[in-house]
């Protein structure tokens, strides 16, 4: 009989992306792998050769923009955790597993971790903070400052959660930090060590596996041919509805005639006028236009700006919330990519394309930002199975 492992899943398609490929390997492997997440990623989930499993939340009450809100997120979580934990806990009974790997949001994740003494693994798809040492965590102040004030009439919902969870589940350590940055075990960090703010700071406990995002199975195919180098424009999958900063680009590319603009919009089919080297679409595979670029135009997603990277791609980046603009300084200091976080000057905008356009990347700085070891990480997994076994 195949023995099982357990993802706990944040329903939102980067952090999928960040962890399927890991998924897909430790199945390969011949382990039964078992993926909780919402019905919008089943077919993502299954192609990749995972059973999914359906946490029964209604996604479509999710709102994913509250993650830049950050006592928004903390209640989010903290509610989320109080639902999920009794199904779960019961499912778990039957599943029993050989391991628990868990996105580091995943509450809950830590939770039925430590409750059944099972091994479990938290999975970074965002650049972290050590608890223990307080490395990364000033990395966050400038993107969130105290905007967060005004959620403060969060707090009272928050409090009479963490004494709900308190008191059923037996569990302390439920402070912001405790609940947003969940550990596990050992901590697998979906970056390099050179990418992660303070990295040389962090415990042993912090494994730094580089971006598996490329590599995971993509299905969908694109409906146009590519003939020419491509500028690739996409905000995000959240974050993704600058309307100013989508018109602003496309009165500046439309000059870019000697290449093909591939615009990823959710609002494709609102845009008018769209110019001859414009290929406008609400989604893509990624990868394949990414393969011709010669720029990405990003909000500053942690995958995609290591697509970009990894294909030799320089990334002019439109930070839009907190940990979009930690990756940008880190793209921008490390020399891959340039940050924008002036007022929208069409020609300000237009001279930083030129200049990255004209970019060469340094090998030796790609090499570092995604290299990956996701077979060092299965080795990990399963020589901490075979301990607890022993024990």
């Amino acid at each position: 009989m195949k023995k099982t492992i357990i993802f706990y899943g944040i329903p939102a398609y980067g952090h999928i992306c960040a962890n399927i490929y890991l998924a897909n390997k430790l199945s390969q492997k011949g382990y039964k792998v078992i993926y909780y997440a919402t019905p919008t990623y089943k077919s993502l989930i299954e192609s990749n050769n995972c059973e999914f499993r359906d946490y029964n939340i209604d996604d479509s009450k999710i709102n994913l923009t509250d993650a830049s809100k950050i006592l928004k997120l903390y209640r989010l979580i903290l509610e989320y955790t109080d639902k999920l934990l009794p199904p779960l806990l019961q499912d778990i009974k039957q599943d029993n597993p050989k391991a628990i790997i868990f996105d580091s949001l995943c509450l809950w994740g830590r939770i039925i971790g430590e409750k059944t003494n099972i091994p479990h693994f938290s999975f970074y798809s965002i650049v972290a903070c050590d608890l223990k040492t307080k490395a990364g965590l000033f990395s966050y102040v400038p993107g969130f400052s105290l905007k967060f004030l005004k959620d403060i009439k969060e707090y009272n919902e928050i409090k009479n959660l963490k004494n709900k969870i308190s008191n059923t589940y037996g569990i302390k350590r439920l402070k912001l930090l405790d609940t947003l940055m969940n550990k596990g075990l050992i901590n697998f960090c979906n970056y390099s060590r050179t990418f992660q703010p303070q990295g040389y700071l962090f415990s042993k406990s912090y494994k730094f596996i580089g971006p598996l995002a490329v590599h995971r199975k993509i299905l969908e195919k694109n409906d146009f041919k590519i003939d020419k180098k491509v500028i690739y424009v996409s905000l995000g999958t959240i974050f993704n509805k600058n309307k100013k900063l989508i018109k602003k680009l496309i009165k500046i590319l439309k000059n870019k005639e000697e290449h093909m603009v591939v615009l990823v919009t959710p609002n494709d089919k609102k845009i008018k006028n769209i110019p001859n080297n414009f290929v406008v679409r609400s989604f893509v595979n990624q990868k394949e236009v990414m393969k011709h670029a010669s720029l990405f135009i990003s909000a500053g997603g942690l995958n995609s700006l290591h697509e970009a990277l990894f294909f030799g791609v320089p990334s002019l980046i439109f930070p839009q919330q907190g940990e979009q603009l930690i990756n940008a300084k880190r793209f921008d200091l490390l020399g891959v990519g340039k940050i924008h976080t002036k007022r929208l000057r069409k020609k300000q905008i237009a001279s930083e394309i030129d200049e990255l356009l004209n970019l060469k990347i340094n090998e030796e700085i790609k090499t570092k930002l995604t290299k990956t070891y996701v077979n060092y990480a299965i080795k990990l997994i399963e020589r901490t199975i075979l301990d607890g076994e022993s024990t």
